[in-house]
Protein backbone atom coordinates (compact mmCIF):
# COMPACT_ATOMS: atom_id res chain seq x y z
CA UNK A 1 0.00 0.00 0.00
CA UNK A 2 2.18 2.75 -1.11
CA UNK A 3 -0.53 5.60 -1.42
CA UNK A 4 -0.43 6.26 -4.75
CA UNK A 5 -1.14 4.51 -8.11
CA UNK A 6 1.94 2.27 -9.26
CA UNK A 7 1.77 4.60 -12.87
CA UNK A 8 2.91 7.49 -10.32
CA UNK A 9 6.34 5.83 -10.18
CA UNK A 10 8.49 8.52 -11.86
CA UNK A 11 11.74 6.66 -10.79
CA UNK A 12 13.70 3.68 -12.29
CA UNK A 13 13.24 0.23 -10.60
CA UNK A 14 15.46 -2.55 -10.51
CA UNK A 15 14.94 -5.43 -12.78
CA UNK A 16 14.40 -7.36 -9.73
CA UNK A 17 11.90 -5.34 -8.40
CA UNK A 18 7.86 -5.99 -8.87
CA UNK A 19 5.11 -3.48 -8.00
CA UNK A 20 1.84 -4.29 -8.03
CA UNK A 21 -1.35 -2.21 -6.70
CA UNK A 22 -2.60 -4.35 -4.33
CA UNK A 23 -0.96 -8.09 -3.43
CA UNK A 24 -2.97 -10.21 -0.80
CA UNK A 25 -1.10 -11.17 1.88
CA UNK A 26 -2.07 -14.78 1.99
CA UNK A 27 -1.31 -15.25 -1.33
CA UNK A 28 2.29 -13.54 -0.89
CA UNK A 29 3.64 -14.37 2.06
CA UNK A 30 3.68 -18.08 2.31
CA UNK A 31 5.95 -17.17 -0.94
CA UNK A 32 8.56 -14.74 0.92
CA UNK A 33 11.16 -15.42 3.52
CA UNK A 34 10.87 -11.83 5.19
CA UNK A 35 8.50 -9.28 4.82
CA UNK A 36 9.83 -5.50 4.70
CA UNK A 37 6.94 -3.47 6.13
CA UNK A 38 6.44 0.11 7.53
CA UNK A 39 4.49 -1.74 10.70
CA UNK A 40 0.70 -1.39 9.79
CA UNK A 41 -0.64 -3.55 12.59
CA UNK A 42 -2.36 -5.35 10.05
CA UNK A 43 0.77 -6.38 7.88
CA UNK A 44 2.44 -7.73 11.07
CA UNK A 45 -0.20 -9.64 12.36
CA UNK A 46 -0.20 -11.66 9.41
CA UNK A 47 3.30 -12.26 8.69
CA UNK A 48 3.63 -13.19 12.68
CA UNK A 49 0.47 -15.38 11.75
CA UNK A 50 2.57 -17.24 8.84
CA UNK A 51 5.81 -16.96 10.74
CA UNK A 52 7.77 -14.49 8.58
CA UNK A 53 10.55 -12.87 10.04
CA UNK A 54 10.01 -8.95 9.52
CA UNK A 55 12.38 -5.71 8.90
CA UNK A 56 10.08 -2.43 10.10
CA UNK A 57 11.12 1.16 9.09
CA UNK A 58 7.84 3.16 10.33
CA UNK A 59 7.90 5.97 12.62
CA UNK A 60 4.29 7.54 12.21
CA UNK A 61 1.01 6.47 14.16
CA UNK A 62 1.68 3.54 16.51
CA UNK A 63 4.48 1.85 13.87
CA UNK A 64 7.64 3.29 16.34
CA UNK A 65 5.32 1.05 19.38
CA UNK A 66 4.84 -1.80 16.38
CA UNK A 67 8.31 -2.00 15.41
CA UNK A 68 9.92 -1.95 18.89
CA UNK A 69 7.62 -5.09 20.17
CA UNK A 70 8.73 -6.95 16.86
CA UNK A 71 11.89 -6.21 17.52
CA UNK A 72 11.93 -7.52 21.51
CA UNK A 73 10.48 -10.67 20.98
CA UNK A 74 12.68 -11.92 18.43
CA UNK A 75 10.54 -11.63 15.69
CA UNK A 76 12.26 -9.22 13.25
CA UNK A 77 14.34 -6.06 13.29
CA UNK A 78 13.45 -2.76 13.97
CA UNK A 79 15.39 0.08 11.36
CA UNK A 80 14.29 2.80 14.22
CA UNK A 81 13.77 4.97 10.85
CA UNK A 82 10.73 5.90 8.71
CA UNK A 83 13.21 6.32 5.77
CA UNK A 84 15.84 3.73 5.15
CA UNK A 85 18.66 4.73 2.99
Amino acid sequence: TGGRPVSQIRIPLPPNTYVAEYLPHDVLLPMVDVMVTNGGYGSVQRALSDGVPLVVAGQTEDKPEVAARVEYFGAGVNLRTGTPG
